[in-house]
């Protein structure tokens, strides 16, 4: 048996290891360029799908953003502006360089050497955020804030961020850098609801952007960071540090010298003071509405269109301020109805913590100490509960202003101290007599003593004097008060020229920023008395009757064919007063004789007549009409008169006269239509009569402008509707006052006192610098002289007043001479020949 030998392994050669490690060399290589491939794969598709749906913005013609559509008065005085954000774009040579430069050193000073992201800023911005554990400092560039604000949203998410990088690049691409800039200029956000520079520059320095100076350009740049906290107008300390880093800034950057930023540092920082709160609310609002009809919402709001209205800024304030009174002085007829709300010492005690404690918040933020004062009208919504008070409103003193201040004592039965926070001021009882208790249908006595209207913690709406101004005191501010309140009943205004049927102003209530029901245009009223001129013209339309008619007033029970019923109308001042023309009847508003006329012409003539005048309202067809038991708006009811004024021609009243897009083409106009309906002669007989209402009628008492005024005065159904309606050659205006929901207006609350006052106050201003002249007969007038007592043309020897009649209307009788005694006299004599 032979031996077998052992199996020995060969030991490897050198060169085998080395074929080895290569082989698993170049596995790895494979599996790296697979990873490496997947990775770029993966970027490439993360990149494929971020870009995917992010929108193109190749030049500046896609740049479209919402802009503020801006409204002009018939004089071209700016008067408001519709807007969803408040911006208007201006061309990148209007924005001046120092602006320009403030912005870059402000926000992004390599904004001209990166390619849309500053690589070292966001390196930076990441080591000191890791530093201090949370985000403390952000690297976006100019760029990237241009794609945030206005193609990406402003939510703090990596998604997020990476669209905007790869927007950034892609902008950075396809504009400018001037083109960006402008885009950035234009587009970013300054605080109080302005977007871009010229807005921002408007609003805290009253001018274009163009206008401005270094120090105020080195503001603006200051804002974008932080627009609240460092806003000059609110916390003007917080304002300067940042104007001074900015200023510190451009020096750096080589924009400015250090002492041109010295200087500009050591300007002190003034800004424009706010507009007083612009007139035409109600106007405004029904031209929104009017507008959203026919160009759609988004064009209004964010379209920039330039609208032209009829409005007249002057008399659209002197309308606002005429209804303002006059239902100021209703309500204190009325009588004072109590206080807003009683609060306890605990909530006094609260309030005034409150205040100071606020006060503190704005000394150090810097914001400017002026003599704030609060306004505590929201505790007269308050649920006194236990609960904490609702936050009052802070606001300055403004002569003539309304607030609602705390009683905090009664020195003595005199007079009360009123607390307003940081001021306060004493009411009187000489100034308290109108405060007598609350009562609509009878007078009730003032007060003799101050405790029988206020008590101590009342919260009272006081009006602070717009003669004396507040003074400052060590720790308060003295004001000068008078006890006050928001008048419960409601008025409206309606001004149209009958020249061009503009309204050249519309009030729609005591306030329209509390309340934005247009009365002037949404509530329909009965119009009273003041639908009797179209009874008396509807009258003499048909020849039955003359200006110079004799009606008798008398008592008279009338069955009203149209209802079947019986009525026995009353006249407002429960008096007869026998024959009369019909001159004197409409100047006295005689009812009898207005129920006399629709009965003798028919109820669908005087619909007609109005209709054909311009009342587009449904009318009752019932007698009462004649003392206008119909409901009319006061827009339609003026504009009737409008007709009138214009000698028959009719058209429909224009608010609105052209608007233009912001390429200034002209994209609506109204036309006017105008169309005669009714006959000229008719409507000069009819505004002949109207004047004796002036002269010698219900309105005699507002007979103060110097000049020929035709007008009619109107109190509905227990005085739940006051009116008065009046116009000249140049102006038709008409006013109305009541309560939303009808109820009494008070005794003697009728319509040349209630309303009348507002339509005096306004025609002065309306009528200023218009010709003193009438209007000139058309044709077919024919002016008779006329015996005052029958009516018919007077004789040679005796009294006579001239009329004008239609022609073919003219009496053909001669009243007998004078001291003739007629048949009928007889039962007028007593025994002694006497009348």
């Amino acid at each position: 048996m032979s031996k077998k030998t052992p199996k020995t392994e060969e030991p490897q050669s050198s060169e085998a290891r080395p074929s080895r490690l290569r082989r698993l060399a170049g596995l790895a290589l494979k599996l790296a360029l697979l990873g490496a491939l997947l990775g770029i794969g993966g970027l490439g598709l993360g990149f494929w799908y971020l870009s995917n749906d992010l929108p193109s913005f190749d030049s500046l013609e896609d740049y479209d953003p919402p802009q503020t559509s801006r409204v002009y008065d018939v004089e071209g005085k700016l008067v408001g502006t519709y807007f969803r954000e408040r911006r208007t774009v201006v061309p990148f040579a209007a924005i001046p360089r120092v602006l320009q430069q403030a912005m870059i050193a402000a926000e992004d000073e390599n904004f001209f050497e990166h390619e849309g992201l500053d690589y070292l800023g966001i390196l930076r911005a990441a080591l000191k955020n890791v530093a201090a554990g949370r985000v403390r400092q952000g690297a976006s560039t100019i760029t990237q804030q241009v794609v945030k604000t206005f193609l990406l949203t402003p939510e703090r998410k990596l998604k997020r961020k990476m669209k905007e990088m790869i927007l950034a690049r892609r902008l950075e691409q396809n504009l400018s850098k001037d083109e960006i800039l402008y885009l950035y200029l234009n587009q970013i956000y300054f605080g109080h609801g302005r977007y871009g520079v010229e807005e921002a520059s408007r609003y805290y320095f009253g001018k274009s952007v163009e206008d401005l100076e270094l120090d105020e350009a080195a503001i603006l740049a200051g804002l974008p960071k932080a627009p609240a906290y460092y806003s000059p107008r609110r916390y003007p300390e917080a304002a300067r540090k940042r104007r001074s880093y900015v200023l510190g800034r451009m020096a750096a950057a080589g924009f400015i010298s250090e002492g041109e930023a010295k200087i500009a540092d050591a300007i002190p920082i003034h800004v424009a003071p706010l507009p007083p709160p612009q007139a035409g609310a109600s106007y405004l609002e029904e031209v929104r509405r009017q507008l959203i009809e026919v160009l759609g919402e988004e064009a209004l709001l964010e379209g920039g269109l330039e609208i032209h209205l009829a409005m007249n800024a002057r008399m659209q304030q002197a309308a606002e301020d005429g209804v303002r009174d006059a239902l100021h002085a209703v309500d204190r007829r009325q009588g004072f109805r109590g206080p807003l709300v009683r609060v306890s010492a605990e909530t006094r005690a609260t309030l005034e913590e409150s205040f100071a404690e606020e006060l503190q918040r704005r000394r150090e933020r810097g914001q400017r100490m002026e003599p704030w004062i609060w306004n505590l009208e929201e505790l007269a919504r308050w649920d006194a509960g236990g609960e904490t008070p609702p936050p009052f409103e802070l606001t300055l003193p403004e002569p003539g202003e309304l607030v609602a201040g705390l009683v905090i004592e009664l020195p003595d039965e005199k007079t009360a101290r009123i607390s307003l926070g940081s001021g306060s001021g004493t009411v009187r009882l000489e100034d308290l007599r109108w405060a007598r208790p609350f009562d609509l249908e009878k007078d009730t006595e003032a007060p003799t003593r101050i405790s029988q209207v206020l008590a101590p913690l009342d919260v009272v709406w006081v009006r602070l004097d717009a003669e004396a101004p507040a003074t400052p005191g060590e720790d308060s501010t003295e004001i000068a008060l008078h006890l006050s309140q928001l008048p419960e009943v409601q008025g409206a205004l309606v001004a149209i020229d009958p020249r061009t049927r503009g309204v050249v102003a519309m009030v729609g209530g005591y306030d329209a920023t509390r309340d934005a029901f247009n009365r002037a245009t949404q509530a329909r009223r009965q119009p009273g008395s003041s639908f009797k001129p179209f009874v008396y013209g509807a009258a003499i339309d048909t020849g039955l009757f003359t200006a110079a008619s004799r009606v008798l007033d008398a008592p008279e029970v009338f069955h009203d064919p149209w209802t079947g019923k019986v009525w026995k109308p009353q006249n407002y001042s429960l008096r007869f007063d026998g024959e009369m023309s019909l001159r004197q009847a409409l100047a006295r508003s005689k009812n009898i004789v207005a129920v006399r006329l629709i009965d003798k012409v028919g109820v669908d003539t005087v619909v007609d007549f109005a209709r054909r005048a311009g009342i587009e309202s449904k009318l009752p067809r019932v007698l009462p009409l004649a003392l206008g038991a119909g409901e009319v708006t006061p827009l339609e009811h003026v504009n009737a008169f409008t007709t009138l004024a214009a000698m028959g021609v009719h058209d429909q009243p224009r608010m609105v006269l052209e608007v233009k897009n912001r390429n200034k083409e002209v994209i609506h106009r109204s036309e006017a239509r105008p169309e005669t309906t009714l006959r000229p002669a008719v409507t000069f007989v009819l505004a002949d009569l109207m004047t004796s209402v002036m002269k010698e009628g219900t309105g005699k008492r507002l007979n103060r402008l110097g000049r020929t005024v035709a007008a009619k005065t109107g109190t509905a159904n227990d005085q739940r509707d006051a009116w008065f309606v009046g116009f000249t050659p140049q102006m038709v205006c008409g006013t109305w006052v009541g309560f939303d929901v009808p109820k009494i207006l008070g005794q003697n609350e009728y319509g040349s006192k209630a309303a009348g006052p507002a339509w005096l106050d306004f025609m002065k201003v309306a009528l200023e610098g218009e010709p003193i002249d009438w209007f000139d007969p058309p044709e077919g007038i024919r002016y008779l002289r006329v015996d005052p007592e029958s009516g018919l043309l007077a004789h040679p020897d005796g009294l006579g007043v001239f009329e004008p009649f239609v022609a073919g209307t003219e009496p053909l009788e001669t009243a007998p001479p004078p001291d003739t005694l007629l048949s009928e006299d007889f039962l007028t004599l007593d025994p002694r020949g006497i009348p």
